[in-house]
């Protein structure tokens, strides 16, 4: 008996890349262009998973890597690997916004932050894992304009980041002003949005003493856990807003009067505020 594992069954061969097909669209200007590419880039994700030959190469690298089965967390970090070493990041043609399908780039192996979202993306969908696209910008006074792109993918609740283009590990997210996530799958707005969304809006609004100009959907696990660890009396907040100054954020201190538990979730990754007796009004928080 050895240790040696199973040896891998004969592979299907590599398909002729598939003819060249391009369309050529005129992408607005602004952030209807962003969101116009975003909307190309998931038709893409999706596409791609759905391909046999994208699949099939998601499984090799899993075999390659020796992944047990199972190991879902050992799954996207193969594929995050193999993408940052696949594709060398190469930006588009001068002026012009390209961008390829995750068939074409496992051919092509070269692509910028575009097309590194695209090829992992649909790699790891291909076997299961829920991916969603993050947005970021450089500058919060223009909350519209963004620069990056990248994946996340869920593991047990959490969402992992990915950012292939970049010398860094899973779990590693450019620490940007500005931030958009952006879910694949559709999700049916839960009974009773409509009102909350109306009255987040006021509150916003009493709050910064300015409109909400958007109202960004985000997935998210469950508000907070069965199970916390206290980790102690949260004595006050330090928090910066551009509240009654739009564009022109400050730095505020408030100090809790009855103290709530700064708490975290078990494994460490998300922290909640528990109990105490505080309200958010036109002048701050009070309490």
């Amino acid at each position: 008996m050895t240790d040696r594992p199973a040896p891998v069954p004969p592979r299907y061969p590599a398909p002729e890349p598939s003819p060249l097909e391009i369309t050529v669209e005129t992408i607005p200007s602004g952030f209807r262009g962003t969101r116009a590419t975003v909307r190309r880039m998931i038709e893409l994700i999706r596409a791609g998973a759905k391909d046999f030959y994208v699949r099939q190469r998601a499984i090799d690298v899993l075999f390659a890597d020796r992944i047990p089965p199972k190991d879902y967390l050992g799954e996207i970090k193969a594929l995050f690997r193999f993408v940052r070493r696949h594709l060398r990041y190469t930006k588009d043609p001068h002026q012009v916004e390209v961008l390829h399908s995750a068939r074409r780039l496992l051919t092509l192996r070269a692509g910028d932050c575009d097309d590194h979202t695209i090829l992992l993306g649909a790699l790891l969908r291909s076997i299961g894992h829920p991916v969603r696209i993050v947005l970021t910008g450089p500058d919060p006074r223009r909350p519209r304009l963004f620069s990056h792109v990248y994946l996340e993918a869920e593991h047990r609740g959490e969402w992992i980041p990915l950012d292939a283009t970049m010398p860094h590990g899973p779990g590693w997210s450019p620490n940007a002003p500005t931030r958009l996530v952006v879910p694949l799958d559709g999700r049916r707005q839960p009974a009773g949005a409509s009102a909350d969304l109306a009255e987040a809006r006021r509150l916003f609004q009493r709050f910064t003493a300015a409109p909400a100009e958007r109202a960004e959907v985000v997935s998210a696990s469950r508000v907070i856990p069965p199970v916390v660890v206290g980790l102690g009396e949260l004595v006050g907040l330090i928090y910066r807003s551009d509240k009654w100054e739009p564009g022109v954020p400050k730095t505020y201190v408030h100090f809790m009067e009855r103290r709530p538990i700064l708490a975290a979730d078990p494994r460490g990754r998300r922290l909640f505020i528990v109990g105490g007796q505080y309200r958010i009004t036109e002048r701050g928080i009070e309490g």
